[in-house]
């Protein structure tokens, strides 16, 4: 009876819920120790991201520019002490700006400066200008690795969908691709339009070319003949692909020089008569082959990201996912075949007549 009632006291004295109280307590504390740890880990991979790309659009910036320079065969030393600086400087303005969610702000105050600084001195607007390419260029980049609508073995793929909505995830796929290449494209054109003399000795001699091709009958205006030039430049830049896209950017950036520059020496009436009626297509296909080619180099990436995953997530998954990648580039190419086909006829048999009846000559 004695031994009954001691062990009543003890209940008593020690509830069982005081013991369930202290376990529900040590493991809240360890989530939120756990929590804590993660939010270090996560803001200390922010700010090495950050870091990273304050150094990634300095370095871009200043590349662009000294190579432009030097294009202009202007000596390094000329611009060392105050050029470089400042394109240095107003890049991680910039940088900070994107970092600040201060985006539309950043471009839009940027592109007010560089037009108003055209008037004063068109050199710092060039810089400007600079500075803003190489921060869009990183921009997409990220945007490109980080897209959640694209493959990715992390992401569940959604099945059962209907047609326009494969169209539209295609869409959102290469959406950025296409811009990077729009950007390089438009960019450089834009640049050899309205600073001819920067770019002059790296496309004088091709443009000549042109010029006495098209004199001598060499360049033969004809369908097929076009087509496969073009094509050939197309299918170039999405192979290239496979080499992290250089000579991809090597030919936006290259063709951009010759259209701009082209451009900046001819009365644009005359220009945009007998370039517009095929120019269309045909820049616009070379614009999508330059977007199947990133969609290439992201491919290859992520096999290698494969390889430095393969003991946590199986290498054949990352397989699959640049399989799909590559397949998304060849609709892009199907795509760019017909158009160069169709510019190709119009620029063997239409333009010129379209260029005379629209200048009345």
């Amino acid at each position: 009876m004695d031994d009954k009632e001691n062990i009543k006291i003890n209940i008593n004295q020690n509830p069982i819920y005081d013991d369930t109280q202290n376990i529900y307590h040590h493991i809240h504390n360890i989530k939120v120790s756990v929590n804590e740890k993660s939010i270090e880990k996560q803001k200390a991979e922010n700010n090495i991201f950050n870091i990273n790309k304050y150094f990634a659009a300095a370095i871009l910036s200043v590349f662009i520019y000294v190579a432009c320079a030097l294009t202009a065969q202007v000596q390094l030393a000329d611009i060392i002490t105050i050029e470089v600086p400042l394109t240095i400087l107003l890049s991680l303005l910039l940088t900070y700006l994107m970092l600040s969610n201060h985006v539309k702000e950043g471009y839009c105050g940027y592109t007010i400066v560089a037009i108003l600084l055209f008037f004063v001195n068109p050199s710092y607007t060039f810089i400007v200008l600079v500075t803003e390419l190489s921060q869009a260029i990183i921009d997409c980049t990220v945007k490109i690795f980080t897209n959640k609508h694209d493959f990715s073995v992390f992401n569940e793929e959604k099945h059962n969908l209907s047609k326009s909505d494969h169209i539209i995830n295609f869409f959102h796929r290469i959406k950025y691709h296409l811009l990077l290449s729009v950007i390089f494209f438009v960019a450089f054109t834009l640049f050899s339009y309205f600073y001819p003399s920067v770019f002059q000795s790296l496309i004088i001699p091709a443009y000549q070319g042109m010029q006495e091709g098209v004199q001598s009958g060499t360049v033969e205006l004809a369908t097929t003949p076009l087509f496969i030039n073009n094509f050939s430049v197309a299918f170039r830049m999405f192979i290239s692909g496979i080499c992290l896209s250089i000579p991809n950017i090597y030919l936006l950036i290259y063709n951009g020089l010759l259209i701009g520059f082209t451009g900046s020496q001819l009365p644009i009436s005359y220009f945009l008569s007998f370039t517009v009626p095929h120019g269309i297509l045909e820049l616009t296909a070379v614009m999508l082959a330059g977007g199947a080619g990133f969609k290439v180099t992201q491919a290859i990436l992520n096999l290698f990201n494969g390889l430095t995953l393969r003991k946590e997530i199986s290498f054949s998954k990352f397989m699959v996912v640049s399989l799909k990648m590559i397949l998304d580039s060849i609709v892009i190419m199907v795509v760019v075949f017909v158009l160069l086909m169709i510019a190709a006829y119009v620029e063997a048999n239409l333009t010129i007549p379209i260029g005379r009846t629209l200048l009345g000559i």
